[in-house]
């Protein structure tokens, strides 16, 4: 059975005015000719009803489904709702050429609407084929006049993540000429994100580097200090990455806090808010952003870990080995937390937690046998923790996975066996760590004294 909602509130109003429109018939009652503009948004929306009636029935006939959800933007390209179905059934269907030939039939039916041809674009880049999306929007801009913002900015962007940095500079010339571009806050941003780029890899002298930094905050600061900035979530987020290159975290760290309640809520400002912390080296900053968090329902674990790592980084272990304990107690059988709170122990220094918490472990892997093996050699237990050390090489060599088998662990292993006495042991791992990192200073030295010894 199909409810109302599904079918769209629209298809019964649409049935109300059939009916209005009949009972009226004989009354003199005349409502005139339907428009061209009314027929168009009649067919978008029995289409989008349509769509809707489908996926009501469970139907699973994507091809379907999509193909009236077409029909509805062709005739309505401003639908929001439409195409963000029709994006969310061909990308969880993972049919990115159906998407595009749907998108390319919309857009070649509304060739000067900014919006639906700006989606056409992203999605060619997204599956790969950015040069066809650049031309795109070339040929859009060409026909619209160079007049629309939106699509100036989306071929900047993509021009610059293709490393074209020489058609991009002289794409921004072009629009900067505009009039009706060279104000826009957006193009401002992206104007002085090029600017630093040429600071960070031209190389162009020191001072010459100092005043394209300082023109490039010229051109932010004035969206910085008006409201507008937390009206517009896309300029809000396009600021971060000027801020972040010029390292402005007291600037940062104010659009932060003063961002509205739905800002703050997102992925996006939270990863920004760690960010800043960290380098203002705030922890009661941190604190309170934590306790939020906590307090929220429904948190994605990963959350925790990244709020963890931020602990990590200013050096505040024990909030952080909190934080993987509550993950540890709630994953019991994940290897994964157990093993990060287990190297959580190893930095603490806490020996027997840390060996306590590898113990039920029948199998340990390779990660597993080195954080053991460092948990003997803080017991002062060298001749076991050699023993551990070699099991792990040889998991590692039989597995031919040699992630874990770095100069790091060839250097513990070596003074493990240094302190056990076995220095022909010692010299030969000393050895393998200076084929991995012949220019390393500490192995050097490590592989001198142990040969002088």
């Amino acid at each position: 059975m199909v409810r109302l909602p599904d079918i769209g509130r629209l298809s019964y109003f649409m049935a109300v005015l059939l009916a209005l429109s009949f009972a009226c018939a004989g009354k003199g009652y005349d409502p005139g000719p339907l428009s061209s503009a009314d027929r168009r948004e009649i067919r978008g929306w029995s289409s989008y009803a349509k769509a809707r009636y489908l996926i009501a029935g469970r139907s699973t006939d994507v091809n379907q489904i999509s193909n009236h959800l077409r029909d509805c933007l062709i005739a309505l390209p401003e639908s929001r709702i439409p195409l963000r179905l029709l994006l969310f059934l061909q990308q969880g269907n993972r049919d990115m050429d159906a998407l595009l030939e749907d998108l390319s039939a919309i857009a070649t039916a509304n060739p000067e609407h900014v919006w639906i041809n700006v989606v056409y674009a992203e999605c060619l880049a997204d599956a790969g084929q950015k040069e066809a999306a650049c031309q795109h929007l070339l040929d859009f801009l060409q026909r619209t006049g160079w007049s629309n913002p939106v699509s100036v900015i989306c071929l900047l962007e993509i021009k610059a993540d293709m490393g074209n940095w020489a058609e991009t500079g002289d794409l921004l010339d072009k629009a900067l000429r505009k009039k009706a571009l060279r104000t826009h806050p957006r193009l401002k941003v992206f104007q002085a994100s090029f600017l630093l780029r040429q600071a960070e890899t031209e190389e162009p002298a020191k001072q010459e580097q100092v005043a394209l930094r300082r023109k490039a905050q010229e051109l932010i600061q004035p969206f910085l200090d008006k409201p507008e900035v937390f009206q517009d979530w896309e300029l809000f987020t396009a600021i971060f990455p000027v801020l972040t290159t010029l390292e402005n975290w007291e600037q940062m760290n104010r659009l932060l806090d003063e961002a509205p309640e739905n800002f703050q809520q997102t992925t996006f400002w939270l990863k920004n808010k760690l960010l800043v912390v960290v380098k203002l080296q705030d922890v009661e900053g941190l604190n309170r952003l934590s306790r939020k968090v906590f307090a929220a329902p429904d948190v994605n674990e990963e959350v925790f870990e990244d709020i963890a790592s931020a602990y990590i980084d200013m050096k505040a272990m024990p909030q952080a080995v909190e934080i993987y304990e509550m993950l540890h107690l709630r994953n019991v059988h994940s290897l994964h937390y157990r093993l990060k709170l287990a190297w959580l122990y190893l930095l603490c220094r806490a020996d027997n937690k840390g060996m306590a918490l590898l113990a039920p472990l029948k199998e340990l892997p390779v990660q597993g046998m080195i954080l053991k093996a460092e948990f003997l050699k803080m017991r002062k237990q060298p001749e076991k923790a050699v023993e551990v050390y070699r099991q792990a090489e040889k998991m590692a060599l039989a597995a031919k996975d040699q992630r874990h088998l770095d100069p790091t662990f060839y250097i513990s292993f070596a003074l493990a066996a240094e302190k056990a006495g076995l220095m022909e042991l010692s010299i030969e791992k000393f050895r393998s760590a200076y084929q991995l990192d012949p220019e390393n200073p500490d192995i050097c030295n490590g592989l001198g004294y142990t040969l002088a010894d």
